[in-house]
Parts: structure tokens; sequence; C-alpha cells
């Protein structure tokens, strides 16, 4: 059992990027990869959370506690929204904790 290397120089990456994400860059600079970073987030989001997919906080929080496959799970299994998952309310004897990092 062998592997074989594929090997992608950036015109043939960026030329996918645009294929799968629909993303027209001509480099990876640092403005255009915060462009795609964008884009990939939304295909992630539309892969988890399908028709269902608003880009609202509530997802976006889904998003980064769960990720986008065990969302994508969890729609499968139980045809669960965001807010089934997360229902607005109040919870008690939980904490948040927020830490800022000190330089």
């Amino acid at each position: 059992m062998g592997l074989e290397l594929e090997s992608w120089d950036e015109k043939r990456l960026l030329s996918m990027v645009r294929d799968l994400f629909g993303v027209e860059v001509d480099s990876f600079s640092e403005q255009h990869v915060l462009e795609l970073r964008l884009a990939v987030d939304q295909a992630q989001g539309r892969y988890a959370l399908q028709n269902t997919w608003t880009n609202g906080q509530v997802q976006h929080a889904l998003m980064w506690h769960y990720g986008f496959w065990r969302l994508r799970q969890l729609r499968d299994r139980g045809g669960l929204s965001a807010r089934d998952i997360l229902p607005p309310g109040l919870y008690p004897d939980v904490a948040v904790v927020i830490a800022k990092q000190v330089r």
C-alpha cells in the first residue's frame, strides 16, 4: 500500500478556491486570505445547517462550539435547527468565563 503525493502550485490552489468557494482571488495576500476565510466559514455553515443557514450569531456560536461536522450530524439525525440545539432562555448553574490575554 503506497501513498501518492500530489503537488499544487498557487495557480492550481487559487483555481480550486474559486471552484469550491466562489471566491475570486489572485493571491494569498492578507486581504485575500481574510476574504477566503469568510467564504470558508459560509460554506461550512451552509454544509452544517443547510437551508436554515442565515449567518446569524447563534449559528456562529454553535459552529464555534460544536464544529460544522457535528452540527451536520445533529441536523441529519434529529432534524434539529440552531434554536433546537441552543434554545433561548435562562440557564441556572452556568458560569461564563471570558479571558483576555495580557501582554
